[in-house]
C-alpha cells in the first residue's frame, strides 16, 4: 500500500497560502488558510487550481468539505 502522507509547514495561527509537499520533499499544492481565526480552509493543486475547501462548523468539530464544484462531500 502506498503512502499518501502530506507535509504542511506552517505555523500556528496563520493565514494564508501555504505550501504542501510530499515525503520526496517536492510541491504538490498549497493549502488556503482564510484568517488566522476563521474555521475555513481551502486545497489547491501545484497549478493552483482550487481541488477542495471545507468550513468547521460553528461550537463543533466536525468538517463540510466541499469539491472543486462547490459539491458538499461531507
Amino acid at each position: 500500500m502506498e503512502n499518501n502522507n502530506v507535509f504542511i509547514s506552517d505555523n500556528f495561527l496563520s493565514f494564508g497560502y501555504t505550501t504542501m509537499k510530499n515525503k520526496h520533499n517536492e510541491k504538490i499544492g498549497y493549502l488556503d488558510l482564510k484568517t488566522a481565526f476563521s474555521s475555513g480552509a481551502a486545497v489547491y493543486d501545484d497549478k493552483q487550481v482550487k481541488q477542495a475547501s471545507g468550513k468547521l462548523a460553528s461550537f463543533s468539530n466536525q468538517w463540510t468539505v466541499y469539491d472543486h464544484n462547490a459539491k458538499c462531500l461531507v
